[in-house]
């Protein structure tokens, strides 16, 4: 990934985690998490989602 698509988005994800700074039930990390989750592509979010369901299968 290239350190200006980083850049741009860490910049979105930080604009997602001030958004959310009003949501209930939320702690600080659990904040950064959805943050960082929802500025990824929608291809980035599947292969996250696929990676993080085969880890739980195994344990």
């Amino acid at each position: 990934m290239s350190s200006r698509r980083s850049k741009q988005r860490n910049d979105l994800a930080t604009r997602i985690y001030r958004r959310l700074a009003g949501a209930r039930g939320l702690d600080d990390h659990e904040r950064w998490q959805h943050a960082l989750f929802f500025a990824m592509s929608p291809q980035e979010r599947c292969h996250f989602s696929l990676k993080t369901a085969r880890s739980a299968k195994k344990g």
